[in-house]
């Protein structure tokens, strides 16, 4: 088996394909006409309610998060000395200048 590709593409034979809807299908269907009852209309709004205190309750935990990582960047970068600061530098002697 050889390790090299082929020279040669493989011709691929594009079939189009026609989808013919019969008549009912082409046809729109009536009007929605159902009308919810009370019972439904409380349980719709019980779902939708829930999902908005869901959606404050992740909001306010990613909140809480990012408050705590960027309170700990800055705790480090106030209480850390600097690169260069914290190395006391040596007197140079006389010797080494020549």
């Amino acid at each position: 088996m050889s390790h090299h590709a082929p020279l040669i593409v493989p011709r691929q034979d594009l079939i189009e394909k026609v989808v013919i809807l019969p008549d009912a299908a082409a046809r729109p269907s009536p009007p929605f006409t159902h009308t919810p009852d009370p019972q439904e209309l409380r349980a719709v709004e019980a779902v939708f309610s829930a999902r908005d205190r869901e959606s404050a309750t992740v909001a306010g935990l990613l909140g809480l998060w990012t408050g705590t990582m960027l309170l700990n960047d800055l705790a480090r970068e106030t209480f850390t000395e600097p690169a260069g600061e914290g190395e006391p530098e040596e007197p140079k002697r006389k010797d080494e200048d020549q």
